[in-house]
């Protein structure tokens, strides 16, 4: 009878299982070297998953246009004889970099600022540059001295031929009163934005309780905030007929058609404006 070696048949059985094991040597008996080496699976190339779907993402809505026709009331139009506007939004404002600009200042102007964007349900828009040279409006601070009279100015220069607003220079006094610093930045905001006449008087709202009122309204005599009012609001809003249009960023204002007209308006502490035309 045939003696099988064991050892023999382990190798054999594997193969016959079908068990492959990587680089497995089958030797002879003496284990002499004479074996072959069975080569590791192949793997088949991993299948490239499918692209993730690209999301585009909603654009947030914008203000639901006004029908033609509305009118907004109440307001003062009727008090501004001479109101000039921007061609389009979003206007660009630029802090001057200087000694008076601190990060505190810059906060408190922007928190005034933004008074216009939330009254007006961001029709009004603005974006800060960094450039001067792309600057709508740039803004520079200077400290309030006690027993001045200027609290702020802004100095619009616009088109006579279209009343379209072409730049402002607009200049903040600092009290150290946070509420009413940033409720000048407000007011000299208003302005900026059109609400201003051909006089002092023609600027400005002729009722006490609105931010745009010539005199008297501030924190100092009222107590408490003085805030854009829905007044100040659809009075702009009548200057404008309603429509705020929108401009990319890149999109250069249109070009005046002469010589460009200024108007200063000077703010003093208890909100009494000066006025020059030039």
């Amino acid at each position: 009878m045939m003696n099988l070696s064991k050892r023999r048949w382990a190798p054999i059985a594997l193969l016959l299982g079908g068990v492959a094991a990587p680089l497995l040597s089958i030797s002879g008996c003496g284990g002499g070297g004479n074996g072959r080496t069975i080569p590791p699976p192949v793997v088949l190339g991993t299948p490239t998953p499918a692209p993730t779907p690209t999301v585009t993402p909603t654009p947030t809505p914008g203000p639901t246009p006004f029908p033609p026709g509305t009118t907004f009331e109440p307001n003062y139009r009727a008090s501004i004889d001479a109101p000039r506007r921007w061609a389009s939004f979003p206007i660009t404002i630029h802090f001057v970099q200087d000694a008076n600009l601190t990060p505190a200042r810059r906060t408190l102007a922007i928190t005034g600022f933004n008074q216009w964007v939330e009254a007006t349900d961001t029709r009004v828009k603005y974006t800060i540059v960094n450039d001067a040279n792309q600057a709508d409006i740039t803004v520079t601070f200077f400290t309030f001295m006690q027993g001045g009279t200027t609290l702020g100015q802004a100095i619009v220069a616009f088109d006579p031929q279209t009343s379209l607003i072409q730049n402002v220079r607009m200049e903040l006094g600092i009290t150290g009163d946070n509420t009413e610093d940033i409720n000048t930045a407000a007011h000299e905001l208003g302005h900026s934005l059109g609400i201003i006449g051909s006089t002092n008087d023609l600027s400005h709202s002729p009722n006490r309780a609105d931010l745009m009122f010539t005199a008297g309204n501030t924190p100092r005599a009222t107590g408490g905030c003085a805030c854009v009012t829905t007044a100040d609001r659809n009075t702009l809003y009548t200057i404008y007929n309603g429509q705020f249009p929108q401009r990319p960023n890149t999109a250069r204002r249109p070009e005046p058609l002469g010589p460009l007209e200024t108007i200063i308006v000077r703010q003093s502490r208890n909100r009494v404006c000066s006025f020059h035309h030039h």
